[in-house]
């Protein structure tokens, strides 16, 4: 935008003069002893400039306070973020139920990815891959969003943009708050508590405060708990509902051979598969399982954060900052289980002398001069997998800022944040 503004400046500086010249030329030709006075024009004003003029930011900033953020009990500061259109909800605790990132608030800038979307602390780049969850809530004072031309000043990791957190350094006195809610369904219960101490010292020039919060949330497990969202699938070119395997049942389902189409009863007789309406390795309708009756559609998750910080203004023009933080994500829940699909050629091949087939399953297998079939099983009965995650981040940071002159030589170099008070 800067440079813009310089362009469209100096264009009108050189344009305005020239059209006050020809106009004076051709009146002059046209009665030359009445000419009159050349218009000297007014003053012209320079919009943009690429002369540094201390401003605090050099393109435009949007500023979210604590009290915006605090609005609708949003987990995180992440989850407040996404209703910004500015952002992408690429990763939550909604989409990331199956995978060892559950748990994660990172945030997406114009959806160009997490990994090109900078998350700064006061300034200073933080650890944790732009994951909100490992700074408390409590401890934020406000969050600066600049979408353009961050990059310059931050590398190519801030293609999209930066998102400056403010801590709250200079709170005084002791704040604490508990929250519990549930969804209107129901399920998803979660609860948090928070806490924040700070004090100054020396005559006001040194200043320590420290917060933490923890917080669980129950999720939505499984998925089919919803019944607008679970087993809904992209099956024969639209979304349908009750979409299962076609190709695995529970206890298993014969896929090859004289019985196939057959599926095992617990007791290991067998019945007709049910199998609705088929397309591929789907169908809708009938009795094919899936993993969305056993995984979460909201993830569980659980965590705490603490931050420490400490301030002392050495002399008017520098100020040391000592800070620690440390935060852990952790939980135990349901994945996707290990189950095999069966064609005419693949899955569990199960030979006529298997000591555990019935009878009535040997005789048939014989009558049809046969030695063995093809199965199909959705494995929920075994021993099905989970995810049992941890992720602890812990940041020290020790950062000297000084002036020199009127400015900092941090601020010559890289006009880095100032977040408002």
């Amino acid at each position: 935008m800067t440079r813009f503004g310089s362009v469209i400046g100096a264009c009108a500086a050189i344009f305005v003069p020239a059209v006050a010249w020809a106009q004076t030329a051709t009146s002059e030709q046209a009665a030359p002893a009445e000419a009159p006075p050349a218009d000297e024009g007014g003053e012209i004003i320079v919009t943009g400039s690429r002369i540094d003029r201390n401003f605090d930011t050099p393109t435009p900033t949007l500023t979210v306070t604590a009290e915006d953020l605090s609005v609708g009990a949003r987990p995180n500061v992440a989850a407040a973020l996404n209703d910004l259109p500015q952002f992408r909800a690429t990763t939550s605790a909604q989409t990331t139920g199956t995978n060892t990132g559950a748990g994660n608030a990172p945030v997406d800038l114009r959806g160009l990815g997490i990994n090109r979307t900078l998350v700064l602390v006061d300034g200073r780049r933080i650890v944790s891959d732009n994951d909100l969850n490992t700074i408390p809530n409590v401890m934020i004072r406000s969050a600066q969003v600049v979408t353009g031309g961050a990059s310059a000043a931050w590398g190519s990791g801030a293609v999209a943009g930066v998102v400056n957190i403010g801590i709250d350094e200079k709170f005084s006195g002791l704040q604490l708050g508990a929250e519990a809610g549930v969804s209107t369904y129901g399920d998803a219960a979660a609860h948090r508590f928070e806490g924040k101490a700070g004090f100054g010292f020396a005559e006001g020039r040194g200043h320590f405060v420290i917060g933490g919060e923890y917080f669980n949330s129950d999720g939505i497990v499984p998925k089919t708990a919803r019944k607008d969202i679970g087993r809904w699938a992209s099956f024969a070119g639209a979304m349908t509902p009750d979409v299962g395997f076609s190709t695995s049942a529970y206890g298993g389902l014969i896929t090859s051979g004289v019985l196939k189409g057959k599926a095992f009863n617990p007791d290991g007789s067998l019945r007709d598969f049910d199998y609705g309406r088929v397309a591929g390795g789907y169908m809708t309708g009938g009795e094919g399982p899936s993993n969305d009756d056993l995984s979460p559609l909201m993830t569980p998750q659980r965590r705490y954060s603490a931050l420490g910080r400490l301030t002392y203004d050495i002399t008017p023009s520098i100020k040391v900052t000592a800070e620690l933080r440390h935060s852990r994500m952790y939980n135990n829940y349901i994945w996707f289980g290990d189950h095999v699909q069966g064609t005419a050629t693949s899955g569990i091949l199960i030979q006529s002398s298997n000591a555990f087939l019935p009878a009535a399953v040997r005789t048939a297998l014989a009558n049809a001069g046969q030695t063995s079939f093809y199965m199909g099983r959705f494995n929920s009965d075994l021993s099905y997998p989970t995810i049992d995650f941890e992720r602890k981040v812990t940041q020290g940071t020790l950062a000297l800022d000084g002036n020199i002159g009127s400015r900092s030589a941090l601020e010559r170099l890289l006009q880095p944040w100032r977040v408002s008070e």
